[in-house]
């Protein structure tokens, strides 16, 4: 079928097994045969038996490189690099039992790219080459809460009910700077900064704040829904979308000028189904992917046409050009072709 002007099919290029671990070390994951699909063409490589949860493009600081970065992570700290643009992956190190559940790649400038858990956050300035662990916050620090990057800035907010503070790392993770102004509420999940100045935070009860000055005070928000905000994310164009979590009521808000204001995109979902993740292709083109409960995943437009479905779960995609890349549920790594 047509996905936004291509035809387009989807390949498995790494998958997990789930429940069980295969003894597979870090290093080059393997081809097996192709397995079979409703959806489409697909084949498989083997990795470790974990669940991917988010993937993200880096662009590498060698101008001569393959291709773009890709880097995967999942649960029980288990991470995937690929250095050729998605030809070859590799599993940095073997998944440890009982690990840090990352939960979100964050891409800041060339290089620069995060790792998220409760317990842990790791920076690399080399596209994935090497890695080091962020110092905990002073002062109080429980667990570590959604963050938001830019080239050489990472922002981070302590996560529900564990404090009501904004902290700003310009070294990657080796120092933080609390942000001056108190959070109209100690329940936000979400953090977003466009720069030094201009943020917002997105919590329960579509309650949202925005900052103007850094953070010294906050303007707060009501979007008039009882949703969630979970994530946030910034599209090719520049606009903010906040995702809401369980118990959706098929709305997306979207913002043009940092959070300040926010308009609502309706798409036609059930309550059932969630928000995943947003991605914007060439042309200004965005798309939304959608998890169809135990059923799957849906692509959409930013209009709420459906463009494909898949039986399989996806948790996360970006875009490198006019490909699409997903981490799945079950440890895949997809990408449409052609």
């Amino acid at each position: 079928m047509k996905l936004l002007g291509m035809s387009m099919a989807v390949v498995v290029l790494a998958c997990v097994a789930c429940g069980k671990k295969s003894g597979r070390e870090a290093g080059a994951v393997s081809p097996e045969l192709p397995i079979p699909s409703r959806d489409a063409q697909v084949r498989r490589v083997q990795v470790a038996p974990r669940s991917l949860t988010d993937l993200a493009v880096v662009t590498p600081l060698d101008t001569n490189a393959p291709g773009p970065v890709l880097i995967a992570a999942g649960l029980d700290r288990v991470v995937l690099r690929s250095g050729d643009g998605g030809i070859t992956w590799y599993q940095m190190w073997p998944a440890q039992a009982d690990g840090a559940d990352f939960t979100e790649v964050a891409v800041g400038g060339p290089g620069e790219v995060w790792l998220l858990s409760r317990s842990e956050l790791l920076y690399s300035p080399d596209a994935g080459l090497t890695w080091s662990a962020a110092m905990q916050p002073p002062g109080g620090f429980y667990y570590f809460g959604a963050v938001s990057v830019r080239p050489g800035v990472c922002e981070m907010i302590q996560p529900p009910s564990y404090g009501a503070s904004v902290y700003r790392s310009r070294d990657g993770g080796r120092t933080w700077h609390k942000l001056p102004g108190l959070l109209p509420h100690n329940d936000y999940r979400v953090v977003a900064f466009a720069s030094d100045e201009l943020g917002w935070l997105g919590g329960p009860g579509g309650r949202m704040a925005c900052t103007t000055d850094g953070g010294a005070t906050w303007t707060e928000q009501a979007l008039g829904t009882a949703v969630e905000a979970v994530a946030g994310i910034r599209d090719g164009r520049g606009r903010e979308w906040m995702l809401p979590g369980a118990g959706q009521d098929g709305h997306l808000w979207v913002s043009d000028d940092v959070g300040r204001t926010w308009q609502s995109r309706t798409f036609d979902l059930p309550s059932y189904w969630s928000f995943r993740d947003l991605a914007s292709q060439p042309g200004d083109r965005t798309v939304v992917l959608a998890g169809r409960g135990a059923d799957g995943a849906r692509l959409l437009g930013e209009d709420g046409a459906v463009i494909f479905d898949t039986a399989f779960r996806l948790q996360a995609m970006v875009a490198v050009g006019d490909v699409l890349w997903f981490a799945g549920d079950d440890g895949g790594i997809y990408r449409t072709l052609p």
